[in-house]
């Protein structure tokens, strides 16, 4: 396959196929193939961040309503709610480093479904550390993805 003449619809189909299959060596064929532009764009660090703030929210969100739905058909929810707790916690300071309130930037997401405001108001159980840092590096995971291909100069 020559890498330089895949078209853009081609290469974004290759691509996702490839980080499906968790081929990132692949991923990264393609994206180190793809043309290069050279751009004008304010301040990457403030765009990147502005960026990256609600797309983690996004996923916080998701994650809680994922647990709230376990939750509510689980026969075992301590175990559940622990995770919730966690991650509130880590979310909570995911948030400080930005000096952000927590409800702030969920609202970017769309805010909290009904439900995940709830249990996440019943999470009355001192966090687990090593819980919390599992979820720690979730965010962090997600926080970082925003520069993939880039190339500072």
């Amino acid at each position: 396959m020559d890498y330089g003449k895949i078209e853009t619809h081609e290469r974004v189909r290759l691509t996702v196929e490839a980080m499906a299959r968790q081929d990132f060596r692949e991923v990264k064929r393609l994206l180190d193939s793809s043309p290069m532009e050279t751009v004008e764009v304010h301040s990457l660090e403030y765009l990147n961040t502005f960026r990256m703030l609600p797309r983690v929210a996004a996923l916080f969100e998701l994650e809680m309503r994922g647990i709230a739905l376990s939750i509510q058909v689980s026969d075992n929810q301590p175990p559940l709610m622990a995770q919730m707790a966690a991650a509130k916690e880590a979310w909570s300071r995911f948030c400080n480093e930005y000096d952000i309130e927590p409800e702030v930037l969920i609202a970017t997401a769309g805010g909290h479904h009904p439900m995940v405001r709830q249990l996440l108001g019943w999470c009355c159980l001192p966090p687990d550390d090593e819980l919390v840092n599992h979820w720690s590096g979730v965010f962090k995971m997600a926080a970082t993805g925003e520069v993939l291909g880039e190339r500072r100069h």
